[in-house]
Order: structure tokens, then C-alpha cells, then sequence
């Protein structure tokens, strides 16, 4: 019995430690993320695809054509190219799109989600609670018109929500790095 409580002891230390012992968020990683997004100059690079499921994801999902790792709910895209970029007043996205169209996209038009272009009704609400900025802007390309929302955390990760007027909304998570002026050097 008293061997019991020693090892309960024992176990309940261990996990507070361990528990103790990962980065917090400090004041400097606070102010880095509010600069960032005020100068509005970072760019957002996609590990993580979150689609919509649908019936149609359910079937490509027992195809077995997702990459390795990854659920219908869940894609793995680390090693894609792809971004989404704020400088300025521009806004540039290029990240893969797995769900359903609900309209047409005609011929040869962009298969993933793509924009180029100025971002219109940009706002940013800065959330104290969790010390989180969440960036909202629409875009328009050729046919879409797409409104993006991203949340942006001090620990460098960020949440993209796209919805499109012709497709099913999709979500990414992805790490963010500051641009710098030409010839400073990004830490």
C-alpha cells in the first residue's frame, strides 16, 4: 500500500515537471506577432489541409490517393509548395484545395486555391485572452471571390479559414515567418 502511494507520488511530480517544462509565450513573442500583423509583412507556409468532409472526400479517402499520414479530415502537405502571403495591402495565396466545387470553374482554370491581388476590408482583432491576431480580408481572382481569415499565435502558428464563392470552405494550419526588408536578415 504505502509502496502505491510512493509511486502515485512519484507519477503525479513527474507529469506537473513535465508539464512545466515546455516554451510559454512571452512578452517578446507577443510583441513579434503584433508587429508582424500591423506591418502586415508574413507569410503563412500550409502543413495541414482541413477539408470539409464530404461523400465524395470519404470515397477518394478508401482509393487510397491521400498522402501518407493523412485522413480525409486531416491531409499532410509539408513539403508542397505553398503560401499565403501578406505585404502590404497585397495578398498573395497559393495552397492546394482538396473538397468539392459547387459551381464550374470552366477550362483551365486554377485548381487550387490562387490569388494575387489587393486585399479588400482587411481588419485585425487582436484577441488578449489568448494573445492571438486574427486577420480577415476578401480577394477576388479571375472567377472566385474568396474571403480569408487568419489566426495568427506568438508560437509562430497560424490558422488559415478560405471560403470561396464556388467551393466548400477548407482550413490549413501552417507555421508563419516575418518578411524583411531586402538585406536585413530574418531570425
Amino acid at each position: 500500500m504505502k509502496l502505491l502511494k510512493i509511486v502515485v507520488v512519484a507519477a503525479l511530480i513527474g507529469c506537473f515537471i513535465g508539464c512545466g517544462s515546455g516554451k510559454s509565450t512571452t512578452f517578446e513573442d507577443i510583441d513579434n506577432l503584433e508587429n508582424m500583423v500591423y506591418s502586415k509583412a508574413f507569410t503563412i507556409e500550409a502543413e495541414w489541409a482541413i477539408p470539409m468532409t464530404t461523400g465524395s472526400l470519404t470515397t477518394i479517402a478508401g482509393s487510397g490517393l491521400l498522402p501518407i499520414g493523412s485522413t480525409i479530415n486531416r491531409i499532410n502537405i509539408q513539403g508542397q509548395y505553398n503560401h499565403l502571403t501578406v505585404k502590404g495591402d497585397s495578398v498573395s495565396a497559393y495552397l492546394p484545395y482538396y473538397g468539392e466545387r459547387q459551381m464550374g470553374g470552366g477550362y483551365n482554370s486554377a485548381q487550387g486555391v490562387q490569388f494575387n491581388g489587393l486585399a479588400k476590408d482587411y481588419s485585425v482583432v487582436k484577441n488578449e485572452k489568448k494573445n492571438s491576431q486574427t486577420v480577415s480580408f476578401q480577394v477576388n481572382n479571375k472567377t472566385e471571390t474568396y474571403q480569408v481569415t487568419a489566426t495568427l499565435y506568438p508560437n509562430r502558428v497560424g490558422q488559415i479559414l478560405v471560403n470561396s464563392s464556388q467551393r466548400f470552405a477548407i482550413r490549413y494550419e501552417g507555421t508563419i515567418t516575418e518578411i524583411k526588408e531586402e538585406g536585413e536578415e530574418i531570425q
